[in-house]
């Protein structure tokens, strides 16, 4: 673990003791959510946090260094009125009191939400997104719209894959999972008890369902647990990306079964599948995608 992490168990210490220790927001490096305090978050920086997404603050007058108008927040929201111009300077054009008119932006933008701007010191509210976009949601700004998380995330490096239940030969399908951005990324993982490996099971993985204009990404390895991996599409020792070449496929909305990446498991004990699913070609879309396994 970081050094950073060893130096935040001071803290855990001092709260033991009865102590006041205020632990510090994205000061502790982690790997998942155990390696931070109890109820806390490791977020996508690998850092601990007392919420599981940044909490937006709002802006002021003072802080934009407007005189006048009604303004976006930065937030979603609004400011308090920042003043009103005098009769020798009538108009509010961006904050500011001057002797030009200003034409004010009368409807909202495509994709917009919230509280925004219309240019002349006033805002037009955009209210909410249509279902399923949410205001600021997938990376967006906080008044664009963009695709929520899947109930999985964070789940966007090795460290913190999502458990995938699979114990007995044969398909299963998992429909619940989307890519909300073009750098998101789905890790996946399942345990492999040690009966039936070295070279007798074989695990294969594709991808239905991608939405149109998109081209998503399904690497597939094989990590032997207590001992150096080997065979198909094995994840060396401290590797963090899996395998290329035949361990990896892309999938479009014309996707087929028969390109399905596969690997037979060569470990001699327990060993366990990871999956990542990326964006190779992204036009934004909230649809889910269906991930197959099929184990034989």
């Amino acid at each position: 673990m970081p050094w950073i992490t060893r130096a935040g168990w001071l803290f855990w210490v001092l709260l033991a003791l009865g102590c006041e220790a205020r632990v510090p927001e994205g000061r502790f490096a982690c790997d998942t959510a155990e390696d931070c305090p109890s109820t806390w978050y490791c977020r996508d920086d690998n850092l601990c946090y007392s919420t599981p997404t940044a909490v937006c603050q709002p802006t002021s007058c003072d802080v934009l260094g407007y005189e006048c108008g009604v303004h976006p927040d930065g937030c979603a929201g609004k400011t308090e009125s920042c003043g009103s111009c005098s009769v020798t300077t009538p108009f509010c054009v961006d904050g500011i009191c001057g002797t030009n008119t200003c034409q004010a932006m009368i409807t909202c933008p495509a994709n917009r939400c919230g509280f925004i701007s219309d240019g002349c010191g006033g805002v037009i509210d955009c209210r909410m997104c249509a279902e399923p976009r949410e205001c600021g949601a997938g990376g967006a700004a906080p008044t664009y719209c963009g695709c929520p998380p899947d109930a999985s995330e964070p789940n966007n490096t090795i460290y913190n894959p999502e458990d995938l239940e699979f114990s007995e030969q044969g398909e299963v399908s998992f429909n619940d999972y989307s890519l909300n951005r073009s750098d998101d990324r789905d890790w996946f993982k399942i345990k492999v008890g040690a009966e039936g490996n070295n070279g007798k099971q074989k695990f294969s993985a594709w991808l239905d369902g991608i939405p149109d204009g998109n081209a998503y990404q399904l690497a597939l390895g094989i990590r032997c647990e207590g001992e150096d991996s080997n065979g198909d599409c094995a994840i060396k020792s401290g590797a963090t990306e899996l395998p290329g070449g035949s361990c990896t496929q892309t999938y479009t909305s014309e996707g087929e079964k028969s390109d399905a990446p596969q690997a037979t498991i060569a470990c001699s004990g327990d060993a366990t599948v990871y999956l990542l699913v990326n964006v190779a070609q992204w036009e934004e879309s909230c649809q889910p995608y269906e991930l197959t396994l099929k184990r034989e």
